[in-house]
């Protein structure tokens, strides 16, 4: 999962998360379409498909899943209060 970790300073920014599946042959594939993702604190953040969006200052994980692979992707999110232009 590309980035492997969120930081989001600012209520405009967001950061969209891609799944990549490396396969022993060599081969790689976008997974990002069919992985399930799920946030485990959506007070912080929220997510819009792919997109990680905050929702208040602290930390979460985004829990990602394709098939039986599971992973977690750590997010910070900070000064939500703040406007940046």
């Amino acid at each position: 999962v590309f980035p492997p970790v969120v930081h989001l300073r600012g209520a405009r920014e967001q950061m969209q998360l891609v799944v990549t599946g490396h396969y022993s042959g060599g081969q790689v594939q976008d997974l990002t379409r069919i992985a399930e993702l799920h946030s485990t604190n959506t007070g912080i953040v929220e997510l819009q498909g792919s997109i990680v969006r905050p929702r208040g200052d602290g930390t979460a994980d985004i829990l990602v899943r394709v098939g039986d692979r599971e992973t977690s992707v750590a997010v910070e999110v900070s000064d939500q209060s703040v406007l940046t232009r």
